[in-house]
């Protein structure tokens, strides 16, 4: 069965490929360059993540004011609501 590589490993691996093609700094910091690029993936990806389990989460309605439990109603001695 063959080894599984560590993660630094295989990261590492990857930058030397996605380098291997650029030479200038620019290239790599520029306003279009690498660092530009993978930021913008790796944010978008984030913000897909967490709109699709924002999404895929069930949550429980939150009850109106008067069907909560323990919060009373706004009346005076109970019988009038108030007149704004």
């Amino acid at each position: 069965m063959p080894r599984r590589r560590r993660p630094e490993d295989q990261v590492n691996q990857l930058l030397d490929e996605l380098l291997a093609d650029y030479s200038s700094p620019e290239q790599i910091l520029g306003k279009q360059g690498l660092l530009k690029q993978l930021t913008q993936q790796v944010v978008e990806r984030a913000l897909q993540a967490e709109l699709s389990h924002h999404l895929q989460s069930k949550t429980e309605p939150v009850p109106s004011e008067p069907d909560r439990p323990g919060k009373r109603q706004n009346s005076p001695n109970g019988k009038h609501h108030p007149l704004l």
